[in-house]
């Protein structure tokens, strides 16, 4: 028959006794050791089989744009022959910005010659001399160190 788990010495504690009796039961025979217990590992799926992304083409100079007709490709010199690919467009940038400055220089030979409102607008000599002509002819060297020093430090600015 069955065992008796609680003796009733008192009607809402149970004894010491059968306390100990309870739990050495169940730590025999339901309760697994704490050795044998495992905790549930998450499902093992394999990784999503992606497929790398295409590489680039390789880098050809005769591709970039603004190569077109009837010329083509113009490189007399070789310039782009054993060139890595940071400083051809380095080459780039720099021959649109000095392309961009000589526009402005020759718009300003253009306007010189006809209005020239600096120095009271009194030096009447062709555009390309007027600058000697100026009472700032110490200031024409300190503008060129200036533009050196910035062409300078542009020149370390590719790879």
């Amino acid at each position: 028959r069955g065992q008796v788990l609680f003796s009733h010495t008192s009607p809402c504690l149970p004894s010491l006794r059968s306390l100990q009796m309870v739990l050495a039961r169940l730590s025999t025979t339901t309760l697994a050791p704490r050795a044998l217990v495992r905790m549930q590992e998450p499902p093992v799926t394999p990784a999503p089989v992606t497929e790398a992304p295409p590489a680039p083409p390789a880098f050809n100079v005769k591709d970039l744009p603004g190569i077109s007709g009837p010329l083509g490709f113009f490189d007399p010199l070789g310039f782009s022959t054993d060139a890595s690919e940071g400083k051809i467009k380095f080459y780039r940038e720099v021959e649109l910005k000095h392309g961009r400055v000589a526009m402005l220089a020759s718009l300003g030979f253009l306007v010189g010659e006809n209005f020239h409102p600096l120095f009271g607008g009194n030096i009447d000599v062709p555009s390309y001399i007027a600058f000697q002509e100026t009472p700032l002819q110490t200031f024409w060297p300190a503008v060129m160190l200036a533009i050196s020093i910035l062409e300078v430090f542009s020149v370390f600015s590719f790879n």
